[in-house]
């Protein structure tokens, strides 16, 4: 029973060290959207709160986002929620810090679900499950102010640290059970089709595809990865070294797909998530090698006394871990197996909602890209999409280096979609106020079109088809 309870043990270092990488990818989301706030957060964006409430909020979605339309008012919530970042990284009041920072990011992400990723998906779910873990017990300052005897040493195991090495666990194991078609693990071509989706793919990922041997082995390995990987974590024989090399190969994993695919913060969300599971045996023989902290880092470290997590705690981290499997479980079983239709409310609510199918069943076998041909007052024809340039109908050298970030992308990628052809008026009166802003008289924008130029991606070693004009909007400014 003790080999089995030490598989969920988590190094009170680690966790420091998840806390810090946590609350700086935190801060670095907050600052990347910060400029963005008067596009995607204020009424006179591409989303203002009416058309929010009244077509794509869900039933249990709240916001405190949604008191104001105005851009101060999100400003203060954005400085609030860096604030809580702030005081979540040091470990300052940590649970509190903790509470409130999922709080404002649920909130942020229900004001505009257009803008939400898997990244952002992943760090709600994380922050819930980190309010039953001692994040704050090594390295914070809550540790230091507690004095010399108070606090934990070592690892922490509980229902709670259970819970949270399982939920990393379902969301790879999931990945991979969503990912049914035969391009992952027959064909051998789902890496091919990944970098074939232009907005998402760099020039190195481009190159990639010139080598479809390389890309079949790695299409099979990522799976294969996926589906395997979580599993060694409780593998019994030498369970330190092996978990260890399998933190680093996950992160290295998730580090690989940066100079391919632009991915927003996801591969510094999941790197943060697997440093938290570094086994104690790492530190001893990292500390061996590099030698102790200086003495101004003794009073941050976690001193003698043990704590453990309370009975109602451990009983409601396993609840939520129930829910949370049911939860999982409805998506790979197409409804057949899940959470009451009563009790969803629970994970909109608490951020816990998640849907791991990530490039699942397989990746997108289309892709493209937008242009936006308008005609200005004075009859001359531009592209509102490349900032007012010639209008250029070649496909670009680099479709993902038109989106100026993530959140561009997935924003675009949304309101292609049918299910989201509401949002495209908000788009183009957006449009219209922000070119007309900043031209007038012969140069204010009269009509365009929302043109997207939808591209079928072939089978590997077939040429590339001709691309197809789709205009999904026409839009007079001047009514």
């Amino acid at each position: 029973m003790k080999d089995f309870v030490k598989l969920f043990e988590l190094d009170y270092r680690s966790l420091a060290l998840y806390r810090v990488s946590l609350g700086g990818v935190l801060l670095y989301d907050l600052a990347a959207r910060l400029r963005e706030v008067p596009t995607f957060y204020t009424d006179s964006g591409v989303l203002p709160r009416a058309p929010l409430i009244e077509q794509f909020q869900g039933q249990w979605s709240w916001s405190i986002h949604l008191l104001s339309g105005a851009a101060p008012a999100q400003y203060f919530l954005f400085a609030l929620a860096a604030l809580c970042a702030v005081a979540f990284l040091v470990g300052y009041r940590t649970r509190l810090a903790t509470l409130a920072s999922l709080l404002l990011l649920i909130s942020l992400h229900n004001r505009n679900p257009l803008v939400v990723s898997a990244s952002d998906q992943l760090m709600r779910v994380l922050l819930f499950w980190t309010l039953f873990l001692p994040v704050g017990a090594a390295y914070s300052v809550d540790r230091a102010l507690a004095g010399p005897d108070a606090g934990p040493r070592g690892s922490n195991a509980s229902a709670g640290t259970a819970a949270f090495v399982l939920q990393i666990c379902l969301v790879y194991w999931f990945t991979a059970a969503l990912k049914s078609d035969p391009v992952w693990w027959h064909e051998g071509s789902a890496l091919y089709y990944t970098l074939s989706i232009d907005y998402l793919t760099t020039d190195f990922g481009r190159a990639m595809l010139a080598f479809p041997g390389l890309l079949r082995v790695l299409s099979v390995f990522s799976i294969v990865l996926e589906t395997v990987g979580p599993a060694l974590l409780f593998f019994p024989r030498r369970p330190w070294r092996l978990r260890t090399a399998v933190v680093f190969t996950f992160i290295a994993f998730h580090a690989s797909m940066l100079p391919f695919l632009t991915l927003g913060t996801f591969p510094f969300v999941c790197a943060a998530m697997w440093s938290s599971l570094l086994p104690p045996e790492f530190w001893e023989r990292a500390g061996e090698r590099l030698g102790s902290p200086g003495a101004w880092a003794s009073s941050l470290r976690p001193p003698t006394s043990a704590r453990r997590a309370s009975t109602a705690a451990n009983v409601l981290a396993a609840l939520f871990f129930a829910y949370v499997l049911l939860w999982n479980l409805a998506s790979a079983t197409a409804g057949r197996v899940g959470v009451p239709a009563q009790a969803e409310w629970v994970a909109h609510v608490t951020g816990l909602a998640q849907v791991w199918n990530m490039f699942a069943p397989y990746p997108k076998r289309d892709d493209g890209w937008y242009i936006i041909p308008a005609k200005l007052e004075g009859g001359t024809e531009v592209d509102l999409f490349r900032g007012g340039a010639p209008v250029n109908w070649a496909k670009p050298a680099s479709v993902s280096a038109l989106y100026p970030n993530a959140y561009w992308q997935k924003y675009l990628e949304y309101i292609w979609l049918r299910d989201y052809a509401g949002a495209r008026l908000y788009y183009a009166r957006y449009l219209c106020r922000e070119w007309n802003a900043a031209h007038g008289g012969a140069d204010a924008v009269k009509t365009f079109d929302i043109v997207y130029m939808r591209e079928d991606t072939p089978p590997p070693g077939h040429p590339e088809p001709l691309a197809e004009s789709v205009v999904v909007w026409h839009h007079d400014c001047t009514k």
